[in-house]
């Protein structure tokens, strides 16, 4: 009889601990969808240079070569930068 109470408390504790998990994802993606969607363009200081820069690399599938812009952003050597970060985002530009 004690062994079954034992096995009951855990089977509840497991389902409050989802339950609590999908609460708490769920508050996180309705945060990140308020503030997606929300907030304006340029808040960001380098906002410009990050969106031009995923857009830089949504031309090629590779590290596209500097260009005048990139140079007077402060973004030469493309090759010396994260440019996973880029590439990845370039991906999703192209994408959309």
């Amino acid at each position: 009889m004690k062994n079954n109470l034992i096995k009951k408390n855990l089977l509840d504790q497991k389902t409050i601990v989802n339950i609590l998990f999908i609460v708490l994802l769920l508050v996180f993606v309705i945060f990140a969808a308020y503030f997606a969607l929300k907030l304006k363009r340029g808040i960001i200081p380098d906002e410009t240079a990050r969106f031009y820069m995923s857009q830089h690399f949504s031309t090629t599938l590779g590290i596209p070569p500097d260009t005048d812009t990139t140079l007077y952003l402060g973004l030469e050597n493309m090759d010396r930068k994260p440019f996973l970060y880029y590439w990845l985002n370039g991906r999703v530009l192209a994408f959309l």
